[in-house]
């Protein structure tokens, strides 16, 4: 079966509505599918994220205030619905946050035929 590019965005959109906050955290550990969230999250890092959708695409962007969860070094970012459910996670090389930068996050999320 191959699904059509309608019904890709279909999915895109029902994924978009599912999706309104996303959040970072300090563990690195490599990521596996049996897991259920961030390994080390900072709870004040979880804010609303916006979503711009374009054909087959939904690109999340997430801000990070200078202001919230100063002296962390973030390594995972997680995109979650209702601050509970996380969709995926994803470790990084360490970025520490100080009160001199914004730590800003797009994530691209692709729909396509396998």
């Amino acid at each position: 079966m191959t699904m059509l590019g309608v019904g890709l965005n279909k999915i895109r959109d029902l994924h978009a509505a599912n999706i309104d906050k996303a959040w970072m955290g300090t563990n690195g550990s490599a990521v596996t599918e049996a897991q259920t969230d961030l390994q080390a999250g900072v709870v004040a890092s979880k804010l609303a994220v916006t979503i711009t959708s374009t054909d087959k695409t939904n690109v999340i962007n997430y801000t990070l205030p200078s202001t919230a969860a100063v002296g962390n070094t973030f390594r995972e970012f997680a995109v979650i619905k209702d601050g509970v459910v996380a969709y995926n996670r994803v470790t990084f090389t360490g970025v520490e946050h100080t009160v001199a930068d914004d730590i800003v996050v797009r994530q691209s999320i692709f729909y396509r035929n396998p």
